[in-house]
C-alpha cells in the first residue's frame, strides 16, 4: 500500500505535523510521497503533482478541514484513490480522526480494520462546459446585485418560481455545508439524493425539497440587476444572465474515503454540531 499525503499549512503551521505523519510512516516501513505543493518544508521524499499523487498512491492522508479534503478530492475520483483525512479545521464533516490519533489510526489501516464509504458527486453543465461538485452547486446573487428570479425545473416539470438570495444544488455530503446554513435538512451520505434549498426566498412557500439522485435539474435565470453568479464548492466559477440556465445532474462519480471501525454518521453529526 502507498501513501499520499496532502496538508493544508495554514492549518498545520510550519509542517510539524506533517513531518511527524511521514516520520511515522517511513519508521513503518509504508512506501509514500508528497504533494508538490509540501515541497516548501525540504523533507526528503519525493514531491509529484495533485494528480500524480492520486494516480499513484492507494491513500491520501489529507491533513485539514473539508475545504483541504475537497481541493484534492476530485483528483481522487479520476484515479479510484481513497482519502484519509485528519481534522485539523474547525469542523471537519469530512473528516475520520483528529491529529492525536494519527498513529493508531494508521495502524488500523495496514491490517484493513476499516470500511470504505463512498460519495457522490453531482455534474454541472453551463455553456457546453462542465464541472464536478462534491457539495454544492449554487446560483446567488451578487454583492451589489438585488433579488434574483430562477425557474427550477425538475425532469421538465417546473417545481418552483423562486424569488430569493439564490438557490442551493447539493449532494448528502453537501447538506452539512451551505445548505445547512440556509435552512437545509442534514441527509445521510448512505441516501441517494439532492437538496434543493432557497437561500432567503421571498415566499413562505419556498422550502428546501429532497429529490431522487438521478433527476435531471435546470435552474433557469428570469430576472437579476444585473447578473447572478454560479459557484462551485464555494467557487465562483462564471457569471449568468437573465435567460441562461443551467443543467444539474448525478455524475455518477464517487470519492471514496476510509472510515475506521466503528464510525457512525449521526454519532459524528451529534457530535460535530453539538446537539
Amino acid at each position: 500500500m502507498r501513501f499520499g499525503i496532502y496538508a493544508n499549512l495554514t492549518r498545520d503551521k510550519n509542517g510539524k505535523a506533517t513531518i511527524e505523519l511521514a516520520e511515522l510512516l517511513k519508521q513503518k516501513g509504508l512506501p509514500f510521497i508528497m504533494s508538490d505543493e509540501l515541497s516548501t518544508l525540504n523533507y526528503p521524499c519525493e514531491y509529484v503533482s495533485n494528480e500524480e499523487l492520486a494516480k499513484r498512491c492507494d491513500v491520501i492522508i489529507v491533513l485539514g478541514g473539508d475545504g483541504t479534503v475537497l481541493r484534492i478530492a476530485k483528483e481522487c475520483v479520476k484515479s479510484n484513490c481513497s482519502i484519509f483525512a485528519v481534522n485539523f479545521g474547525n469542523i471537519g464533516f469530512l473528516t475520520e480522526t483528529e491529529q492525536e490519533d494519527i498513529s493508531s489510526a494508521i495502524a488500523k489501516i495496514c491490517k484493513n480494520k476499516t470500511k470504505t464509504e463512498k460519495r457522490y458527486l453531482l455534474e454541472l453543465e453551463f455553456k457546453s462546459k462542465k464541472h464536478l461538485a462534491m457539495n454544492e452547486i449554487a446560483v446567488n446573487r451578487g454583492a451589489k446585485a438585488k433579488t434574483v428570479y430562477l425557474d427550477i425545473m425538475v425532469n421538465n416539470v417546473l417545481v418552483n418560481r423562486l424569488r430569493a438570495d439564490g438557490v442551493i444544488v447539493s449532494t448528502p455530503t453537501g447538506s452539512t455545508a451551505y445548505s445547512l446554513s440556509a435552512g437545509g435538512p442534514v441527509v445521510s451520505p448512505d441516501v441517494e439524493a439532492i437538496i434543493i434549498t432557497p437561500v432567503s426566498p421571498h415566499s413562505f412557500n419556498s422550502k428546501p425539497f429532497v429529490i431522487p439522485s438521478n433527476s435531471a435539474i435546470e435552474i433557469y435565470l428570469t430576472r437579476a440587476e444585473p447578473c447572478a453568479y454560479i459557484n462551485v464548492d464555494g467557487d465562483m466559477i462564471s457569471e449568468i444572465n437573465i435567460n441562461e440556465h443551467i443543467k444539474i445532474k448525478n455524475s455518477n462519480l464517487y470519492v471514496k474515503f476510509i472510515r475506521l471501525e466503528g464510525y457512525n454518521f449521526y454519532n459524528n453529526i451529534v457530535q460535530k454540531l453539538n446537539c
